[in-house]
């Protein structure tokens, strides 16, 4: 538990909170419902009541988040670009020119620019390609990802999702 947390700091004791979860070694996301108790940040540690229900879901491994940012990839006629529309810590999904000749099992050089920090520079698998008329999308998987670049997307995205939460965009659903 991040120890500067401000919505862990300020959240009272008795308030019901859904805390989604992943244990190494496995592919499941654990989510259930809970008391706050309280959060020991010498530990840290976030207290809670035993939790009613406990439910898994198999999924993706990363939170996917529509978003729009530059994107680049090297190819030997040089630089080429695009746009990210949907991003997790594994993967994306770009939207590029239609004339590009990218094929699934291709591995690429990528940069993608998130904002207030440098390029990322990443290696890629492209996963598959969808052709339309005016633009082609491409789904492409991380490989060997530093866990650096991984942080700073992690770090992105959950300040995406609170921002979206915030605003009612998406919302946490109650069982």
């Amino acid at each position: 538990i991040p120890s500067n947390d401000k919505i862990l700091k300020s959240t009272q004791p008795g308030s019901k909170i859904t805390i989604v979860c992943r244990s190494d070694g496995d592919s499941h996301d654990y989510i259930f419902m809970a008391e706050f108790i309280r959060v020991d940040l010498e530990q840290p540690l976030l207290i809670i009541n035993k939790p009613s229900k406990l439910e898994f879901s198999i999924g993706r491994n990363f939170f996917r988040c529509e978003v729009n940012l530059p994107f680049h990839w090297f190819e030997s006629k040089g630089k080429c670009q695009g746009e990210v529309i949907n991003l997790s810590a594994s993967g994306l999904y770009a939207i590029i020119n239609p004339d590009t000749n990218l094929t699934p099992g291709m591995v690429i050089t990528c940069q993608i620019v998130l904002p207030n920090i440098l390029p990322l520079i990443i290696v890629a698998k492209v996963m598959r390609v969808i052709k339309k008329e005016n633009f082609q999308g491409v789904a492409l998987n991380f490989q060997f990802i530093d866990q650096n670049i991984q942080d700073h997307i992690m770090k992105y995205l959950f300040q995406k999702q609170r921002a979206l939460l915030n605003v009612g965009q998406i919302r946490v659903v109650k069982s």
